[in-house]
């Protein structure tokens, strides 16, 4: 799995709520969840963040969180007070998770695993 397919597998996952389940939520916990949500996702078994980086589950998860504060921080004065779910959650998420994947992949660049699959 490419890592820009693995991203969009892994944004939809974290975006996943079923459509008659429509909710809104407040941006704070909205942030506060993505802080957890994002590095456990990205650094799960078989992941490109966790494969494609010489790294311990604990670097990469460090790396992560590190990753997803800066970019949660960059987006924050933009994503609305109040998120509806799916569809905003969907968007800043896709956003966020874009930023993080590359602000890892740019902290990591050293230990990165030089194969096809990791290209």
């Amino acid at each position: 799995m490419s890592r820009s397919s693995a991203l969009v597998a892994l944004l939809a996952l974290l975006a996943a709520t079923p459509a008659h389940a429509q909710q809104v939520v407040s941006k704070k916990d909205w942030l506060e969840a993505m802080k957890t949500a994002l590095p456990t996702a990205f650094c799960a078994a078989g992941m490109p963040f966790r494969t494609c980086f010489d790294v311990t589950q604990e670097q990469c998860e460090d790396a992560a969180a590190s990753a997803a504060r800066v970019c949660l921080k960059k987006f924050e004065g933009e994503i609305p007070d109040r998120l509806r779910q799916p569809e905003d959650g969907k968007k800043w998420g896709e956003k966020v998770g874009q930023c993080a994947g590359n602000t890892y992949s740019i902290a990591l660049a050293q230990k990165k695993v030089k194969s096809k699959e990791c290209e």
